[in-house]
Protein backbone atom coordinates (compact mmCIF):
# COMPACT_ATOMS: atom_id res chain seq x y z
CA UNK A 1 0.00 0.00 0.00
CA UNK A 2 1.38 3.41 -0.93
CA UNK A 3 2.21 5.81 1.94
CA UNK A 4 -0.45 8.40 2.71
CA UNK A 5 1.47 11.52 1.74
CA UNK A 6 1.08 14.15 -0.98
CA UNK A 7 -1.98 15.12 -3.04
CA UNK A 8 -4.68 12.66 -3.96
CA UNK A 9 -8.31 12.28 -4.89
CA UNK A 10 -11.39 10.55 -3.54
CA UNK A 11 -13.96 8.86 -5.74
CA UNK A 12 -17.37 8.06 -4.28
CA UNK A 13 -19.78 5.79 -6.14
CA UNK A 14 -23.08 6.25 -4.23
CA UNK A 15 -25.66 3.50 -4.32
CA UNK A 16 -28.31 6.10 -5.17
CA UNK A 17 -28.43 9.75 -6.22
CA UNK A 18 -25.66 11.39 -4.17
CA UNK A 19 -25.87 14.11 -1.57
CA UNK A 20 -22.60 16.04 -1.72
CA UNK A 21 -23.30 18.68 0.92
CA UNK A 22 -20.70 17.16 3.21
CA UNK A 23 -17.21 18.00 1.98
CA UNK A 24 -13.78 16.58 2.51
CA UNK A 25 -12.20 18.66 5.33
CA UNK A 26 -8.74 18.11 3.82
CA UNK A 27 -9.59 19.84 0.53
CA UNK A 28 -10.25 23.43 -0.49
CA UNK A 29 -11.85 22.15 -3.68
CA UNK A 30 -15.58 21.37 -3.63
CA UNK A 31 -16.88 17.94 -4.56
CA UNK A 32 -18.09 17.58 -8.14
CA UNK A 33 -20.94 15.27 -9.12
CA UNK A 34 -21.13 13.26 -12.35
CA UNK A 35 -23.53 10.79 -13.93
CA UNK A 36 -22.60 7.86 -16.18
CA UNK A 37 -23.17 8.46 -19.89
CA UNK A 38 -24.12 4.81 -20.35
CA UNK A 39 -27.44 4.19 -18.57
CA UNK A 40 -26.63 0.46 -18.37
CA UNK A 41 -23.35 0.98 -16.46
CA UNK A 42 -23.47 -0.43 -12.92
CA UNK A 43 -22.11 2.72 -11.21
CA UNK A 44 -24.45 5.51 -12.34
CA UNK A 45 -23.21 8.27 -10.03
CA UNK A 46 -19.73 9.53 -9.22
CA UNK A 47 -18.53 12.22 -6.81
CA UNK A 48 -14.95 13.45 -7.27
CA UNK A 49 -13.02 15.51 -4.74
CA UNK A 50 -9.39 16.48 -4.34
CA UNK A 51 -7.39 15.75 -1.21
CA UNK A 52 -4.75 18.39 -0.61
CA UNK A 53 -2.41 16.14 1.37
CA UNK A 54 -3.08 12.52 2.22
CA UNK A 55 -0.81 12.85 5.27
CA UNK A 56 -3.38 15.18 6.88
CA UNK A 57 -6.27 12.78 6.54
CA UNK A 58 -8.10 11.88 9.70
CA UNK A 59 -8.77 8.24 10.54
CA UNK A 60 -12.48 8.76 10.10
CA UNK A 61 -12.10 9.91 6.55
CA UNK A 62 -9.51 7.32 5.61
CA UNK A 63 -12.04 4.58 6.43
CA UNK A 64 -15.24 6.01 4.90
CA UNK A 65 -18.85 5.16 5.66
CA UNK A 66 -19.76 1.67 4.48
CA UNK A 67 -22.98 2.50 2.61
CA UNK A 68 -21.07 4.10 -0.25
CA UNK A 69 -18.22 2.80 -2.37
CA UNK A 70 -15.47 5.30 -1.48
CA UNK A 71 -11.97 4.99 -2.87
CA UNK A 72 -8.96 7.14 -2.04
CA UNK A 73 -5.97 7.47 -4.36
CA UNK A 74 -2.50 8.95 -4.29
CA UNK A 75 -1.47 11.11 -7.26
CA UNK A 76 1.09 9.58 -9.64
CA UNK A 77 1.16 11.88 -12.66
CA UNK A 78 -0.64 14.81 -14.28
CA UNK A 79 -0.31 15.18 -18.05
CA UNK A 80 -1.83 18.40 -19.37
CA UNK A 81 -1.79 21.16 -21.93
CA UNK A 82 -0.25 24.53 -21.12
CA UNK A 83 -3.07 26.87 -20.09
CA UNK A 84 -3.19 30.54 -21.09
CA UNK A 85 -6.98 30.96 -20.96
CA UNK A 86 -7.91 33.35 -18.15
CA UNK A 87 -11.35 31.75 -17.89
CA UNK A 88 -9.84 28.49 -16.68
CA UNK A 89 -9.29 27.73 -13.02
CA UNK A 90 -6.06 29.15 -11.47
CA UNK A 91 -4.88 25.61 -10.81
CA UNK A 92 -3.60 25.60 -14.40
CA UNK A 93 -1.28 28.56 -13.85
CA UNK A 94 1.02 30.30 -11.35
CA UNK A 95 2.71 27.18 -10.10
CA UNK A 96 6.36 26.35 -9.55
CA UNK A 97 7.96 23.57 -11.57
CA UNK A 98 11.22 21.68 -11.49
CA UNK A 99 12.59 18.88 -13.62
CA UNK A 100 11.01 15.54 -12.74
CA UNK A 101 8.24 13.23 -13.93
CA UNK A 102 5.07 13.82 -11.92
CA UNK A 103 3.47 16.61 -13.98
CA UNK A 104 3.99 16.85 -17.72
CA UNK A 105 2.93 20.03 -19.52
CA UNK A 106 2.15 19.51 -23.18
CA UNK A 107 2.80 22.53 -25.42
CA UNK A 108 0.51 22.06 -28.41
CA UNK A 109 1.42 18.76 -30.05
CA UNK A 110 5.17 19.04 -29.59
CA UNK A 111 5.40 16.89 -26.45
CA UNK A 112 8.15 14.46 -25.71
CA UNK A 113 9.09 12.83 -22.46
CA UNK A 114 12.17 15.04 -22.15
CA UNK A 115 9.97 18.13 -22.11
CA UNK A 116 8.10 17.04 -18.99
CA UNK A 117 8.12 19.14 -15.83
CA UNK A 118 7.18 18.27 -12.29
CA UNK A 119 4.95 20.45 -10.14
CA UNK A 120 6.44 20.69 -6.66
CA UNK A 121 4.64 23.62 -4.96
CA UNK A 122 1.80 21.96 -3.04
CA UNK A 123 0.39 25.34 -1.96
CA UNK A 124 -0.38 26.16 -5.59
CA UNK A 125 -1.35 22.67 -6.59
CA UNK A 126 -2.50 21.48 -9.97
CA UNK A 127 -5.60 20.22 -8.17
CA UNK A 128 -6.23 16.51 -8.42
CA UNK A 129 -9.89 17.04 -9.21
CA UNK A 130 -11.64 18.32 -12.33
CA UNK A 131 -11.90 22.12 -12.61
CA UNK A 132 -15.33 23.78 -12.88
CA UNK A 133 -14.89 23.92 -16.67
CA UNK A 134 -14.50 20.14 -17.02
CA UNK A 135 -17.79 18.65 -18.20
CA UNK A 136 -16.78 15.10 -19.14
CA UNK A 137 -14.55 12.44 -17.58
CA UNK A 138 -13.28 9.17 -18.95
CA UNK A 139 -12.52 7.16 -15.82
CA UNK A 140 -10.31 4.10 -16.32
CA UNK A 141 -9.28 1.65 -13.60
CA UNK A 142 -6.84 -1.17 -14.11
CA UNK A 143 -5.13 -3.93 -12.18
CA UNK A 144 -2.03 -5.19 -14.01
CA UNK A 145 -0.58 -8.63 -13.43
CA UNK A 146 1.68 -8.81 -10.33
CA UNK A 147 4.79 -8.01 -12.35
CA UNK A 148 3.09 -5.53 -14.69
CA UNK A 149 2.92 -2.24 -12.75
CA UNK A 150 6.13 -0.81 -14.22
CA UNK A 151 5.07 -1.73 -17.74
CA UNK A 152 1.66 -0.11 -17.22
CA UNK A 153 3.30 3.09 -15.98
CA UNK A 154 5.72 3.15 -18.92
CA UNK A 155 2.84 2.56 -21.35
CA UNK A 156 1.01 5.62 -20.04
CA UNK A 157 4.09 7.85 -19.99
CA UNK A 158 5.53 6.75 -23.33
CA UNK A 159 2.47 6.08 -25.47
CA UNK A 160 -1.05 6.29 -24.08
CA UNK A 161 -0.98 9.82 -22.62
CA UNK A 162 0.16 11.31 -25.89
CA UNK A 163 -2.35 9.26 -27.90
CA UNK A 164 -5.19 10.34 -25.59
CA UNK A 165 -4.12 14.00 -25.88
CA UNK A 166 -4.95 13.92 -29.60
CA UNK A 167 -8.61 13.11 -28.95
CA UNK A 168 -11.09 15.98 -29.58
CA UNK A 169 -11.80 18.02 -26.47
CA UNK A 170 -9.04 16.46 -24.36
CA UNK A 171 -7.79 18.70 -21.54
CA UNK A 172 -5.79 16.67 -19.06
CA UNK A 173 -4.98 13.17 -17.80
CA UNK A 174 -4.52 12.56 -14.06
CA UNK A 175 -3.19 9.24 -12.80
CA UNK A 176 -3.41 7.74 -9.31
CA UNK A 177 -2.68 4.68 -7.19
CA UNK A 178 -5.21 3.23 -4.73
CA UNK A 179 -4.47 3.65 -1.03
CA UNK A 180 -7.85 2.95 0.61
CA UNK A 181 -11.28 1.59 -0.28
CA UNK A 182 -14.51 0.93 1.61
CA UNK A 183 -16.09 -1.67 -0.67
CA UNK A 184 -15.31 -5.35 -1.00
CA UNK A 185 -16.33 -5.34 -4.66
CA UNK A 186 -13.59 -6.63 -6.95
CA UNK A 187 -13.47 -3.46 -9.06
CA UNK A 188 -12.96 -1.33 -5.91
CA UNK A 189 -9.57 -3.00 -5.52
CA UNK A 190 -8.26 -2.10 -8.98
CA UNK A 191 -5.03 -0.36 -8.03
CA UNK A 192 -4.45 2.16 -10.82
CA UNK A 193 -6.77 4.98 -11.84
CA UNK A 194 -6.63 7.38 -14.78
CA UNK A 195 -9.06 10.30 -15.07
CA UNK A 196 -9.05 11.77 -18.57
CA UNK A 197 -10.71 15.20 -18.60
CA UNK A 198 -12.57 16.49 -21.65
CA UNK A 199 -14.22 19.79 -22.52
CA UNK A 200 -15.98 21.34 -25.48
CA UNK A 201 -15.86 19.33 -28.69
CA UNK A 202 -15.37 15.91 -27.11
CA UNK A 203 -16.66 12.98 -29.14
CA UNK A 204 -16.54 10.18 -26.58
CA UNK A 205 -20.13 9.05 -26.90
CA UNK A 206 -21.57 6.91 -24.12
CA UNK A 207 -19.29 3.85 -24.10
CA UNK A 208 -15.50 3.73 -23.75
CA UNK A 209 -13.81 2.71 -27.00
CA UNK A 210 -10.23 1.72 -27.71
CA UNK A 211 -8.08 4.49 -29.18
CA UNK A 212 -7.13 3.87 -32.78
CA UNK A 213 -4.77 2.59 -33.97
CA UNK A 214 -4.40 -0.08 -31.29
CA UNK A 215 -0.68 -0.72 -30.83
CA UNK A 216 0.92 -4.03 -29.93
CA UNK A 217 1.90 -2.51 -26.58
CA UNK A 218 -1.72 -1.57 -25.87
CA UNK A 219 -2.88 -5.07 -26.78
CA UNK A 220 -0.32 -6.59 -24.40
CA UNK A 221 -1.22 -4.27 -21.51
CA UNK A 222 -4.93 -4.97 -21.93
CA UNK A 223 -4.56 -8.72 -22.44
CA UNK A 224 -2.29 -9.14 -19.41
CA UNK A 225 -4.42 -7.00 -17.06
CA UNK A 226 -6.08 -8.86 -14.19
CA UNK A 227 -8.98 -6.40 -14.14
CA UNK A 228 -10.23 -3.39 -16.13
CA UNK A 229 -13.17 -1.06 -15.50
CA UNK A 230 -13.86 2.10 -17.51
CA UNK A 231 -16.74 4.50 -18.02
CA UNK A 232 -17.60 7.96 -19.31
CA UNK A 233 -19.17 10.44 -16.90
CA UNK A 234 -20.71 13.86 -17.52
CA UNK A 235 -21.20 16.59 -14.96
CA UNK A 236 -24.70 17.12 -13.61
Amino acid sequence: MSPLIGPGVSLTFPKGAPNIKSSNPHSKVPAIQYKAANTAYNKQYLVVQAIDDLADMKKGYEVPEAQNDVRIYKEIEIYCKERKDASMSPVFSSFSVSKSSRVHILNGSAYSGKEGWNHTDSSASLASTPTPAVATLLVALMQPKPSGAADLDAWYRTEHNQQMSKEPGWLRTCRYELVSHSSDDADAKLAFLAIHEFGEGEQLGDVVKALQPVSDWTKRVMNEAVGIDAAIYRRV
